[in-house]
């Protein structure tokens, strides 16, 4: 057994996993399940109590427990928990729920402008502001019980420590609370009554305290581990790989989300109506982000085949030689390219060149995405995505122009996590640069080719006749 470790839980959206970490960063243990909600109840929510006995548990079952010295907790964005007396008043919500329609109008005109937050207007849950004012409009009585508004983060860290905080990464993604240039909560906290309501703020490498004794004594954690304050999953990612202040660089945190986080860059380039905003990292900097679904999407362009560990390179040129093509989007969580409908283009005729298919599609979001951004610098891919070789080779022909990197963390998220612990901490050392194997002028003809359908959608609406005609074509050659 490691004479010390420490633990990292990264409760992500589709999936939350604990990893144990040995002294020399080696992974000790790792467990994993998948992330549940529920539409019990006044809203659709998230399961947190199945969350927490599975948190106690996968310690228990580690066989770590007792050398652990460190925890911290790494979560999605977009969930925030409201306390009464320290236990939940009402349920975190999923930022899926779509119920809002009866008073987004209202909250419309509550928040701040989007030069102001640079949150742009999102889906269903996703701005958390919206989440908040609609419990607090349609649950009154609930809410005023309410004695603290909680980032996700945050909130399994009290539940480990008994102590309540807040921090930067969480508070700016997209909630709508934060403006990120002037570095303070924004004008619909104050207004709403919420501003008393918020923790005070720590540092996400901060410590809050020991683990309390009624979480030590289930799962053989030492009394004196150290719970530490946690921090968004994207930004952990983006920790990463943060060098100095100055750097020009971007990253690529892929998982559920594709988020493209593009440092020491200004956000003059931001667009709200294309899913950009400016999330804001450990020491509250902004940073300009462009994101899209990719991981969802991947997933429902597959259907029902799930693995993404097959690089299908063999099928990549039947896809892109005859033309095969997935058009966005496919989910409805925001994106490059708002108001259009996910459709396929002369669809492939097997089950790996649908995956080729859809490893593309994501590499040609992401491409488009980096180019909203006018990214540049080196260009560090980390998550899920690096197991498909093909889109990171796609994406290296895409992006000839920049350094491609790719991380050795498949989570993306553990390295910024570990980092948080041992802080403060010298640079991390750059990943190492990627070569591309094909020749390049296949991929940069089939992103010309997925572009200019693209430019013959309206904004609404596909024109049926343009997919039609693409339809008829079997080949192309430029």
């Amino acid at each position: 057994m490691c004479d010390k470790t420490v633990a990292v839980f990264d409760i992500g959206k589709t999936r939350s996993r604990l990893v144990v970490l040995a002294n020399d960063g080696s992974t000790a243990y790792a467990a994993e399940r998948a992330s549940t909600s529920l539409t019990s109840g006044p809203y659709q929510h998230l399961d947190t109590d199945a969350t927490w006995l599975w948190m106690l548990q996968s310690l228990r079952d580690s066989g770590f427990a007792a050398s652990v010295s460190d925890c911290v907790v790494v979560t999605h964005g977009a969930a925030f928990a409201l306390l009464a007396d320290g236990e939940l008043a009402v349920p975190v919500m999923d930022y899926e729920y779509t119920g809002f329609e009866s008073l987004n109008t209202t909250y419309d005109r509550q928040r701040d402008s989007f030069d102001a937050t640079y949150s742009p207007r999102l889906a269903a849950g996703l701005n958390a502001g919206r989440q908040i004012f609609y419990i607090q409009q349609t649950l009154p009585s609930e809410f005023a019980r309410v004695s603290a508004i909680v980032p996700y983060p945050q909130y399994w860290a009290a539940r480990l420590c008994g102590v309540l905080a807040s921090e930067a990464t969480s508070l700016g993604c997209h909630t709508d609370l934060w403006r990120p240039v002037d570095r303070q909560f924004s004008s619909l906290v104050a207004d709403q009554g919420w501003r008393d309501l918020m923790p005070p703020q720590r540092s996400a490498w901060e410590v809050l305290g020991t683990v309390l004794p009624n979480v030590a004594r289930p799962t053989g954690l030492n009394p004196g581990c150290r719970i530490h304050c946690g921090i968004h999953d994207s930004n952990a990612s983006y920790l990463q790989h943060l060098r100095g202040e100055n750097d020009r660089f971007c990253v690529v945190s892929t998982g559920t989300w594709v988020v493209c986080m593009a440092g020491g860059h200004e956000l003059d380039n931001l667009d709200e109506d294309r899913d950009m905003l400016a999330n804001v990292d450990v020491f509250a900097n902004p940073v300009p982000c462009a994101r899209f679904m990719g991981g969802r999407e991947f997933a429902l362009i597959l259907g029902d085949v799930e693995s993404m560990d097959d690089p299908n390179l063999d099928h990549a040129r039947d896809v892109m030689t005859h033309g095969r093509m997935a058009l966005p989007s496919f989910a409805d969580g925001g994106g490059p390219y708002p108001g259009t409908r996910g459709d396929i283009i002369n669809p492939p005729k097997t089950t790996t060149g649908r995956r080729a298919m859809a490893s593309l599609y994501c590499a040609l979001m992401t491409d488009a995405c980096l180019d909203a951004l006018d990214a540049s610098g080196d260009l560090i891919i980390e998550g899920r995505f690096i197991r498909d070789s093909l889109f990171i080779e796609a994406l290296a022909h895409f992006r000839r122009h920049q350094v491609l990197r790719i991380s050795d963390d498949s989570a993306g998220t553990i390295g910024g996590a570990k980092r948080l612990i041992d802080w403060p901490k010298e640079s991390p050392a750059l990943p190492p640069v990627y070569t591309t194997a094909e020749p390049s002028f296949i991929y940069r003809q089939y992103r010309d080719r997925w572009r200019k359908a693209l430019k013959q959608y309206s904004a609404n609406e596909k024109v049926r006749i343009v997919l039609d005609g693409l339809r008829g074509e079997d080949s192309f050659s430029g």
